[in-house]
Order: structure tokens, then sequence, then C-alpha cells
């Protein structure tokens, strides 16, 4: 179903914060009013992606890379047409990160039934929680070498031909020129993120036997 009034106004939207006329806070009220409100699959996809290309918690105008800069343009370009984005999730086969995660929650089963339940458990699930950091960090660089230069320039669409396509059919878009002065500036420090990052972090690493299959999820368009 296509909320053409949802994405217009979403859309509109996204070109006022793109060229700084609101701040990040304005955008972010009306993007959550109208992804809360819109049964359209592709608006609660974008809406929610959009969510992560902003800081919620320091009010500011646009700040973006010239790779995000790209990305923020195509999914207007989805907004603006009757493109839907599709979420799909891709099982993989296990291999050894899983299996050392498998062996890992076995191994605190087994402490579990030998010495109990307890606040004794914590002493075996913070040296977990480590090495669930460190097998998360290797699997996610894994899968970011393995994204070629061509996929991340067409995300979300899955082809140079389904692109063209879409640009076909929204023949009066306008594609916003990116504004030089974001080239310097960031969302937030590197401190300021791993700040964010340790109540997270800190839960992790007590409740870290929890296992989780691998998946992937993919987005792609269809028109």
């Amino acid at each position: 179903m296509i909320d053409r009034k949802g994405r217009d106004e979403l859309a509109a939207a996204l070109r006022l914060y793109m060229t700084g006329k609101i701040t990040n806070f304005e955008f972010d009220t009306v993007r959550e009013k109208i992804v809360y409100t819109s049964s359209d699959k592709t608006i609660q996809l974008i809406g929610y992606d959009l969510g992560y290309c902003y800081d919620d918690c320091k009010e500011d105008f646009v700040i973006a890379t010239k790779e995000r800069w790209n990305y923020l343009n195509r999914l207007l370009l989805i907004l603006e047409s009757d493109g839907c984005l599709e979420e799909k999730s891709r099982y993989k086969k296990w291999d050894y990160p899983q299996a050392i995660a498998g062996i890992a929650f076995f191994s605190f089963i087994l402490i579990v039934i030998k010495t109990g339940w307890g606040a004794h458990l914590f002493f075996y699930t913070i040296p977990l929680g480590v090495l669930s950091m460190l097998l998360a960090w290797h699997v996610s660089s894994k899968q970011q070498k393995s994204f070629s230069a061509k996929e991340i320039a067409l995300t979300p669409f899955s082809s140079i031909s389904s692109l063209l396509s879409i640009r076909r059919q929204v023949r009066n878009f306008t594609k916003l020129k990116y504004p030089g002065e974001s080239a310097n500036r960031e969302i937030r420090s590197a401190l300021s993120s791993h700040i964010l990052l340790l109540p997270i972090r800190c839960t992790w690493l007590l409740f870290s036997p929890a296992l989780k299959y691998d998946q992937q999820k993919r987005r792609e368009l269809y028109f």
C-alpha cells in the first residue's frame, strides 16, 4: 500500500532538513509522526534508516559525508516515486564465529549446571562478553569489506537499471547538491559515541550468553 501523502510529507521534510531550513530535532518530530501513523512499509523502512542519520542528543543542522548525502538523495528519489522497499532476511551458513559463540554459550550452561544460579555467574559472563564483542567486531568488519563500492553507491537499489527505471518515473526529481561545509563536520566525536555506548556495552558484558541466530537483512526495491 502506497501512502502518497505520507511519502510527500516525509520527502518535503527531508528536503528542508538537507537544505538547512530545519534542524535535526524539527525533522525528527516530523519523521516520527509520519512513520508511526503510516501503514506504508517503504515509509517505515526509510524513516527507520533516517533516524540514524543525525544526532538525537544535540540540536544541529544537517551533517553528512558525501557518501551519506548521496544515500539521502536516493531515499528522496524513492519517496517521490511509486517504488517500494521490501526487507528480506537471509540466513547464512554457520562458520567459525558462530561455532565459537555456540561453544561459549554451552560452556556457560555447563557452568550454571555445575555451580548453580546466582550473582557469581557475572564473573563468568564478563569474559564471555569480551569474547562476544570481539566476535561481533570481527563479523561486522568482514561484512563491511564484502560490500563493493558499486553496492554502496547504489544502496538501497539492487542495480543501476532499477535506479534508472525509478529515475525515469520521477521526471521532475531534483537532486540536492552536497554542501561543502558538511565535509569537515561530524555528528558526534568518537569520545561522545563511546560514552553513549557505555551502558549498552556494560549490559553486553553481563548478559552476553544470549545466543542470536546470524541473519542479514537486505532491502530490495520493486515497483
